[in-house]
């Protein structure tokens, strides 16, 4: 019934890279959604694309399905498995310099998000493909790592911003890349960005914090209650939900590994402290919904009610959100981006509906605004726009823009 439904709101394509990823999907049911008909081509890339492809491969290699698979893209699954396993190792050999070194000045570390779910919750290293390696360090220790990375040649590196910007509004330092270029550190003193409207004390998340081995040096990783609060976070409020099947598969893994050891009620109470049930409630729903996590359904329930959700706007929202995340490249889908980036940031602070729409309008209005300017200073610099003729020419502007972005997609 389950898979029926994702049929038939979403692509086969989509419908099967769901079913490879959730473990409650029988093998015989799967074998039989894995058809001919499928565009496999379109499968592996998009799975490349959304950081999936070997875990996918894993799945389906675990359940002796290659069988069902066309050759070609059976062989790109594996080549992307065997690159992302290669590059974790290596990773993982110059992240373990790093943390040796710290280990050796009791310098405390949490390991984050990728590095960490790859070293301990994945069936293997190779499945969960890392960007940044993410370290959560106590203010007093960042000049000391800093100096540390220094001695070992890192550089700082950023494309877009100065070391000031960095220290003045982000939850990191400027990156550090290592002299190889194969690796970027960067040394986190908390887990949200300073701009976010969700705010809390780091110190809780140290005293919760898990000892354990990475490659065999002792540091932290956090507490698995605190971890999903960050996984969730991390699918909602930075990334809008926007091609975050990974992620999802990053919660689904996590309760998986900790079964058993996952205090519910505390989770519940602790994203009540933090104010983050809208947040929570959608990414665990979507974590549910499309790779199988474990979840209780109470936990949902109490989520759901702690959120103030109404049934039409729910619905509608999930209707959104549950497309997104199977996107792999936003810029093709224009209208997600835009309404999920000027929805996602009101919604989930839980503010008053009126104030939603509010602040919606009142952005759509100043980019109105701006485009009526600059249209007029090309064309008529003397004119002013009324607001039916800024609307018009801004509406022209967006339709223009998303058809030409899909043609060229």
């Amino acid at each position: 019934k389950r898979h029926n439904a994702m049929q038939s709101s979403q692509s086969l394509e989509n419908a099967a890279v769901l079913a490879c990823l959730n473990v409650r999907t029988p093998t015989d049911s799967l074998r039989t959604l894995l058809g001919p008909t499928l565009n496999w081509e379109q499968i592996a890339n998009g799975s490349a694309q959304l950081g999936i492809a070997p875990f996918v491969y894993s799945q389906l290699q675990h359940r002796q399905l290659q069988d069902s698979i066309p050759p070609s893209s059976w062989k790109f699954l594996e080549e992307t498995f065997v690159k992302s396993h290669a590059q974790n190792v290596w990773k993982f050999v110059r992240v373990r310099e790093v943390l040796q070194k710290c280990h050796e000045r009791d310098i405390p570390v949490i390991v984050l998000k990728g590095a960490a779910l790859a070293q301990l919750v994945y069936p293997r290293v190779g499945c969960r493909p890392m960007g940044d390696i993410d370290i959560l360090l106590k203010r007093s220790d960042l000049t000391k790592v800093e100096t540390l990375l220094n001695q070992m040649h890192f550089e700082p590196f950023s494309y877009q911003h100065t070391r000031k910007w960095y220290e003045d509004h982000h939850h990191h330092l400027i990156p550090y890349r290592s002299p190889d270029k194969s690796l970027v550190i960067e040394l986190h003193h908390h887990i949200i960005p300073l701009d976010d409207p969700v705010q809390f004390s780091i110190q809780g998340l140290w005293d919760r914090a898990v000892p354990f081995e990475f490659e065999n040096i002792p540091c932290f990783t956090l507490a698995p209650e605190d971890l999903l609060i960050h996984l969730c976070h991390h699918v909602a409020a930075p990334n809008y939900f926007l091609g975050q099947l990974r992620s999802l598969c990053d919660i689904a893994e996590t309760i998986t590994y900790y079964e058993g050891h996952i205090d519910w009620e505390q989770l519940y109470e602790r994203i009540v402290a933090f104010e983050v049930q809208c947040h929570a409630y959608y990414a665990l729903w979507l974590a549910n919904d499309c790779v199988g996590a474990a979840i209780p359904q109470d936990v949902l329930n109490r989520l759901k009610d702690s959120s103030n959700v109404t049934f039409l706007s729910d619905r509608a929202f999930k209707y959104l959100i549950r497309r997104a995340v199977v996107i792999s490249n936003p810029h093709q889908h224009l209208w997600y981006l835009w309404i999920l980036r000027d929805l996602c940031f009101d919604w989930l602070s839980q503010q008053k509906r009126w104030r939603i729409l509010k602040n919606i309008w009142r952005r759509l209005y100043t980019r109105m605004v701006r485009y009526a300017e600059q249209f007029e200073e090309r064309t008529n610099p003397n004119a002013k726009s009324s607001r039916v003729c800024m609307f018009a020419c801004y509406l022209t502007h967006l339709i223009k823009k998303g058809f030409s972005r899909e043609a060229k997609a």
